[in-house]
């Protein structure tokens, strides 16, 4: 801008020096008049003071930039403010997202695990039936010759046959008492990596490759199956990972194999009454994991469970969808000075609803906590609260560019000014 001015203040001072040869020329010559000289001369003289006091406005600005900006900001304030309609569709909203959490909160059971005991047994015959129909299926879509033999010695590779036609080794307990590690056949299912829902898919695989059993700490032991299915000897988890390796590049259906049988596996755990322990904490936190698989909460409780944390979420984002829609219908072009603006008003509404409705979840269950119900947190809304979490986070940035963009606008326009338009134009003569 100061360059801006320098230039226009050097360009009229030039027309001022030609103005005055001209008159110098005009007035040996006898060829312009005493009138024309004064109408430039005040032309110039009028545009000199313009330039003067934008220059004196520019000192000003700048010595008082952070006002002039504070009060940009007010204005941004008082345009995304929430009027009467406002204030309508953030009762609305709030009313809605808080009946959302009551009505979901007393249709369901979060953090509950005793339907367990309503569960069939794990060597209930449909389940057994179901299982090894599973892997005739499998056996007949992978005919192949199978190697039967036995070595109980060291760590091999199992044909895809074997595979899929013996138990999985990580489904027994005998022979375990020799190595002191505690299983039984209560807590096999948490203490092996083969039962994990996450980890057993990659654990499980290569125990059921080399026929070993890999449990919660990564002892790893090779498991005997002469004359019946136990524990031989102990290994390190690495050298079953190398076989493993090894043998499904000899054979590419062994791993398919091994892979169909983990799955299977899994799924006839996983609707019993001994189920499945809660993926990755067993190795994790090992304590925390025997502690909640005692209580019965199991990776079937747990799904329940992020089934009603998805409902939640889904039907507040739900909710958040209608306001927002049917709050844009009333935009008037006339009335709101850009859409950008008016955004912000419907974003504050949906984040000031969703922060009322949270706050009267956290309440409540702190006031059944302190009337002393210690399964009170069974009652927050988790969904609820992630949504908010992520609310903040996207609502709480748009607002801020807009009012970035706001700011800097009506900032520029200040800037600039119209000292322009009030300058008059030099008429060549």
């Amino acid at each position: 801008m100061c360059t801006m001015l320098k230039d226009n203040a050097m360009k009229e001072l030039d027309d001022l020096l030609v103005l005055s040869e001209k008159v110098g020329l005009s007035l040996r010559a006898g060829e312009q008049t005493s009138k024309h000289f004064s109408d430039r001369l005040s032309i110039v003289s009028h545009n000199a003071n313009v330039l003067k006091s934008e220059a004196d406005r520019m000192c000003d600005l700048c010595s008082n930039a952070e006002r002039v900006i504070d009060k940009i900001d007010e204005e941004f304030c008082k345009l995304t403010g929430l009027d009467a309609a406002d204030f309508t569709f953030l009762a609305i909203a709030t009313a809605l997202q808080t009946a959302r959490w009551i009505i979901i909160d007393c249709l369901t059971d979060f953090g509950s695990g005793t339907e367990r005991d309503e569960r069939v047994n794990h060597n209930d015959k449909a389940i057994k039936d179901a299982e090894q129909e599973s892997k005739d299926s499998t056996v007949e879509e992978m005919s192949d010759v199978g190697d039967f033999r036995r070595r109980s010695d060291v760590i091999r590779g199992r044909t895809w046959n074997e595979i899929l036609t013996e138990p999985v080794p990580f489904d027994v307990i005998d022979g375990s008492a020799q190595f002191g590690l505690g299983l039984s056949g209560k807590n096999h299912r948490e203490m092996t990596l083969g039962h994990d829902p996450v980890l057993g898919w990659f654990f499980g695989t290569i125990n059921i490759l080399t026929d070993t059993t890999t449990i919660k700490n990564l002892r790893t032991f090779v498991m005997s199956r002469d004359p019946k299915l136990h524990f031989s000897t102990e290994t390190i988890f690495t050298n079953a990972l190398m076989s493993a390796w090894y043998n499904c590049k000899l054979d590419k259906k062994r791993l398919a194999a091994a892979i169909t049988m983990e799955a299977i596996h899994l799924r006839s755990d996983f609707f019993t009454k001994a189920g499945l322990p809660i993926p990755i904490i067993t190795s994790v936190l090992p304590d925390l994991s025997s502690s909640l698989y005692k209580d019965n909460y199991d990776a079937l409780c747990l799904a329940k469970d992020v089934g009603i944390v998805a409902m939640q979420a889904k039907m507040s984002i739900l909710i958040n969808i209608v306001i927002a829609q049917l709050h844009g219908y009333f935009f008037d072009p006339k009335k709101h000075q850009s859409r950008d603006l008016y955004e912000v008003k419907t974003h504050k509404i949906l984040l000031y609803s969703n922060i009322l409705a949270e706050s009267s979840n956290v309440i409540t269950v702190a006031v059944r906590h302190l009337m002393g119900d210690v399964c009170a947190w069974k009652h927050l809304d988790f969904g609820g609260l992630l949504v908010l979490l992520w609310r903040i986070i996207k609502d709480v940035n748009f607002m801020y560019k807009v009012r970035e963009d706001f700011v800097s606008s009506k900032f520029k326009e200040i800037v600039v000014g119209d000292y322009e338009k009030r300058l008059w134009p030099i008429k060549e003569s």
